[in-house]
């Protein structure tokens, strides 16, 4: 969806399963989902970490995922919240720190096929929505691998919040 189409308010569920007790919060934004969006995270004080492996040019730096901390409080989150409803981030609960977390989810958007390697695009929404469920519980788990307690994304309409649990 474009930048400039009408904006969606997240529901208030999002924030109360984001921000629980005990765990992390994180986003995965989609650099290429809005022209500036790498930058714009950065200046909102949240330095993004690209999930693709290798040295990046700057083209490749801003089109790809990246791992975004959260707090409450932040800009960056009022930033991520601007896209709800346009398909720009999944969030995410975790026990792991942001360094330990980007290497799982790095490997995680790493699909291996019979004919070779090819980028699953799981911080996409609309991916995230038609893949999780169709997974079988043995690759669901291998996704998620201890490194996620839950993932939350929009459904179809940026009217509710979906949960996808291990």
């Amino acid at each position: 969806m474009p930048a400039d189409a009408d904006a969606l308010a997240p529901p208030a569920a999002l924030r109360e399963a984001l921000f629980a007790p005990g765990a992390a919060a994180y986003a995965v934004a989609d650099g290429a989902a809005r022209e500036g969006f790498v930058t714009a995270l950065f200046e909102a004080g949240a330095p993004p970490a690209p999930l693709l492996p290798g040295a990046l040019d700057d083209a490749a730096l801003a089109m790809a995922p990246h791992l975004v901390a959260l707090r409450p409080d932040a800009p960056a989150l009022a930033l991520l919240e601007e896209g709800w409803g346009r398909a720009e981030a999944v969030w995410l609960r975790s026990p792991l720190g942001p360094t330990e977390l980007r290497r799982a989810l790095t490997r995680a958007a790493e699909a291996r096929l019979p004919r070779g390697r090819a980028l699953f695009r799981f911080y996409d929404p609309r991916v995230m929505r038609a893949a999780l469920p169709a997974l079988s519980p043995a690759n669901r788990a291998a996704l998620f691998a201890g490194a996620v307690e839950v993932f939350l994304c929009e459904d179809e309409t940026g009217g509710n919040v979906l949960r996808f649990e291990p």
